[in-house]
């Protein structure tokens, strides 16, 4: 899988495998993982030059801008382009759907998604139901890029799973 992500992709995954090899100074909340996570995947791009957008983490200055996090290219006050949009839900089948439907209508060149799920069979299911919404959703086009990030019980590390649409 790794040919297959693009700078973008190695740098989010980068930036996430940094904070999961901290799990242990970091604790189990869910908030804290958040706002680390949302730290590190700021930081990343807010190193290729993008406005980072996300409540809850040191970004929050720039707020939330429609997902959990954003990457926004803007020049003159002009937004050109949105680089990334972010979800993320560490509860099953609590707004997960939900989460990720926000995405699918997205046109954001990468398109990433954190969750859990207590079990592998239970996370491929998960991804299984998504790709089923990004191929019968009319708006997906071909090269849509979606990366899910996950946890799979109380197992390290985390897992990823790259999908471009054809």
């Amino acid at each position: 899988m790794a040919a297959n992500l693009d700078t973008i992709e190695n740098g989010v995954q980068e930036a996430i495998r940094h904070v999961d090899a901290r799990w242990k100074e970091i604790g189990k909340s869910d908030a804290v993982w958040t706002r680390e996570l949302k730290n590190a995947i700021g930081a990343v791009g807010k190193r290729m030059g993008f406005t980072v957008c996300a409540a809850g983490s040191k970004y929050r200055a720039n707020g939330e801008w429609l997902y959990d996090m954003t990457w926004l290219d803007i020049r003159g006050g002009v937004v050109l382009d949105v680089p990334l949009a972010l979800e993320s839900e560490w509860t099953p089948d609590r707004d997960l759907m939900f989460d990720f439907q926000k995405l699918l209508v997205s046109r954001a060149r990468h398109r990433v998604m954190l969750f859990w799920q207590g079990s592998a069979s239970a996370a491929s299911r998960q991804i299984d139901q998504f790709l089923r919404q990004v191929a019968r959703y009319r708006g997906t086009r071909r090269g849509d890029r979606y990366l899910f990030a996950y946890y799979i019980g109380g197992v390290r590390p985390i897992e990823f799973r790259l999908h471009v649409a054809k």
